[in-house]
């Protein structure tokens, strides 16, 4: 039994059907683990990035260029950077917020629209 054999259930209890069907088959050896704010997923990122061989693939929806990654990573860009250091292929694709949605909240504290790739 993988994971793709185990049940999946929300939060209450209630059970997630199986896809039965799709345009692409289901394959084995992936995995997603959503992560929402805070030190602990900030933690994992960073965890993550360090702990990659080959690549990685990351998409913000906000970022702030100030945020410290939490045990003194520094920016998200430093972890990026020393990844890139060591000859990991390093992907970014960040949101770039709609201007009616500039005043929402410090996530969206930063000057002017920002969408790049980071390579």
């Amino acid at each position: 039994m993988d994971q793709h054999d185990t049940p999946a259930t929300t939060a209450s209890g209630q059970h997630i059907p199986f896809i039965a069907h799709g345009s692409y088959p289901r394959r084995g050896g992936n995995r997603v683990s959503p992560l929402v704010d805070s030190a602990p997923a900030f933690r994992r990122i960073g965890e993550a990035v360090e702990q990659a061989q080959h690549s990685v693939w990351i998409t913000f929806t906000f970022i702030a260029t100030d945020f410290q990654m939490p045990d003194g990573r520094g920016s998200i860009f430093d972890v990026l950077d020393r990844a890139v250091e060591r000859g990991v292929d390093v992907r970014v694709i960040f949101w770039r917020p709609n201007p009616e949605s500039s005043g929402y909240g410090q996530t969206f504290a930063m000057q002017g629209n920002l969408a790049c790739l980071y390579t």
